[in-house]
Formats: C-alpha cells, structure tokens, sequence
C-alpha cells in the first residue's frame, strides 16, 4: 500500500492544513498534490506539489489531478462569501467538480469533509447545501466514499469569526455537559478530524458508502 498519491483540495483551511502535514508524515503517502487558487509554500516537503488552478475551470488540469486518494476539504461560510450563490460555488460546485475529476481518474477513495446537520430537505441553507454535496458525491460511481459530518470547529484559523470565537470558547468551557446524546454536539479539534480521515484513508471500512458523525470522528482519533 506505500507509495499512495494523495491529493488535497482545500489545504489552506483548518482541517486541509492539518490534513497535509499528517500526509507527509506519513510513510504510506509518497506524493501530495495540492491544487490551490495562488502559490502558498506552506509546507516544504518533498512530497508536496502545489499546482495553481482556475477553480471554476477545474476540468482543465484533469489529467495533473490523478491520485489514488481524494480529500475534498473545500468550505467557506455566508460571512466570507457574501451571497448565497458564492457559497453554493464554493461548497457544491467546486467539491462536486473535484469529486467526479476524481472519479474519472480512477482514485478508489474520496473522502469529504461535510458538516452535522446536512440534510438535502433542511431549512438551514448551509446545511441543505452540505446535505446536497454528500448525495451527488455519493451517486458517483467511486469504488469508495467516505463522509465526515465535524461539530464546530476547533483550532487555530488564520481568518477570524467573531460569533464562531464565542461558540469554540462556549464549547472549550463547557465540554462536560455534551455526553450521552448530546456527544455528538461536542466541538472537535480539527486536527482531531483529520486524523480521522488520514485513518479511514488507510483503513476504510466494508462498506462502500460510510459516514461519520462527529462523536465517531472523535472516537477514531482518540485511538489512532
């Protein structure tokens, strides 16, 4: 199994950042590709490759995006996209473009970083758009996917969310309170989720369609 190309889509965000640099620590994963809008240099490695692309011309660098994996970590929030139309290019038609290239290309694993609540029929326009992304990746013919629903966020951003600062100290404060059913409420670490998901990666189940709620998440990071 060594040697694995991955490729990253979203790696300057808080779970894409953490995802890649457990990527090149890891000995299974030879080369990272990571398609980003401008030169980043974040990571240094050898294993990485940045590539510039135009996201709403994905299609064009088809055959540079083949990998045996597929992270798609794309998001952005009504805050920073300003319209409904914005958020929708970015959370579905981006991750949708991304997951098919990758289909066509013959990765055996996609991955996707979805949110709790996604639900095709929810009255919550973030939630209904992530619920919409998880069933078109979904009716792909992949040989396998694999869907991670993350609480709130917790973790260093580089941009700022004031409301969001309030809830992660919210949740940082009062984190005994979420057991039992309420678990699956309890903020994560991003980290935490992409160590989930580096994991599943390299031990995914039988199934060839899985989600995972964000106490599972926690639950696999806690014992990797």
């Amino acid at each position: 199994m060594a040697g694995l190309t991955a490729i990253v889509y979203g790696s300057t965000g808080l779970i894409g950042k953490e995802l890649v640099s457990l990527l090149i620590q890891s000995e299974v994963y030879e080369n990272i590709i990571l398609p980003v809008r401008k030169v980043q240099q974040t990571f240094t490695s050898p294993k990485i490759r940045e590539m510039v692309v135009n996201f709403d011309k994905l299609s064009e660098y088809k055959e540079n995006l083949k990998a045996d994996i597929t992270f798609i970590c794309l998001g952005t929030t009504m805050a920073k996209a300003k319209s409904k139309e914005a958020f929708y290019k970015v959370d579905f038609t981006y991750s949708a473009e991304a997951a098919k290239l990758a289909c066509e290309n013959g990765s055996s694993h996609i991955l996707l970083v979805s949110s709790l609540g996604a639900d095709t029929k929810s009255m919550v326009y973030y939630s209904k758009v992530k619920g919409e992304i998880e069933q078109f990746i979904s009716g792909l013919s992949c040989e396998k996917v694999s869907i991670f629903r993350p609480s709130l966020l917790l973790g260093n951003r580089t941009e700022k969310r004031f409301g969001e600062a309030l809830a992660i100290r919210f949740f940082r404060s009062f984190s005994f309170l979420f057991v039992g059913p309420l678990r699956m409420y309890k903020g994560i670490e991003g980290h935490d989720v992409a160590k989930a998901m580096v994991y599943q990666s390299l031990f995914p189940q039988a199934s060839k369609r899985e989600i995972f709620l964000s106490h599972q998440i926690q639950m696999i990071a806690d014992k990797v």
